[in-house]
């Protein structure tokens, strides 16, 4: 006979939990559909969903999806990045047991998730070094068609620096992205680091250097 010691008890999930496991997997799909058409849009329809999940996105659930795309055929930047993602929620390395290699659109998407969740858990000095990392993943893939994704990844890894007191340390990552984004014509990440760099500037009231950027910079106009 089963003592309570030698029973193991599954833990459903909440209705919450069932919520946010739905629309993680519902924006899986959009991102996979627009690698395969080459669609934008349906990036940006992912994203469109990013502030309504973020209210009911727990660490457990998040984790999870992180471990579904650990994957023996991932890129290394992709392995690191889900990793050291999955490390930050307090999850161990998964054993990597998906089928198929984990897109970088849907890894870097994972990786904005858990951006937001330290942000909105005031873990900030972990959110910063982690966005160091997403960001330094980012950059290095250059693929246009993270372009939506990356733009944000840059913006909250700007704002925790800025919330840590350090924005100043944000520039030289800011001027990397800015050239890598005007190199592989990404023009939200080139428009989001323009005012980000600006703001910056004008922050720390280096108004010289604000307007030099300005000078010499074109904005792009349908981003």
């Amino acid at each position: 006979m089963a003592t309570p010691e030698n029973v193991t008890m599954e833990v459903e999930a909440t209705p919450e939990q069932k919520l946010a496991e739905s629309h993680l997997a519902r924006n899986v799909k959009f991102l996979e559909r627009g690698i395969a058409t080459a669609e934008v849009h349906y990036t940006h329809r992912a994203l469109r969903t990013i502030f309504s999940l973020r209210k009911r996105l727990q660490p457990d659930v998040l984790a999870e999806s992180i471990a579904a795309h650990v994957s023996k055929s991932n890129s290394q930047v992709v392995a690191d990045c889900l990793h050291r993602a999955a490390e930050s929620l307090g999850q161990p390395r998964a054993a990597g047991t998906a089928t198929k290699a984990c897109e970088p659109e849907v890894c870097l998407f994972l990786c904005l998730l858990v951006q937001l969740y330290h942000l909105d858990h005031n873990e900030h000095e972990r959110g910063a070094q982690l966005s160091d990392v997403f960001v330094e993943a980012a950059l290095d893939l250059q693929r246009r068609t993270l372009d939506p994704i990356v733009s944000r990844i840059i913006f909250y890894c700007s704002r925790f620096f800025e919330v840590t007191g350090r924005l100043a340390d944000a520039r030289p990552m800011l001027l990397r992205a800015l050239q890598t984004a005007t190199l592989t014509n990404m023009k939200e990440t080139k428009a989001m680091v323009l005012t980000l760099l600006l703001r910056n500037y004008l922050n720390y009231k280096l108004y010289d250097q604000a307007e030099r950027l300005a000078a010499r910079s074109s904005f792009p106009t349908d981003a």
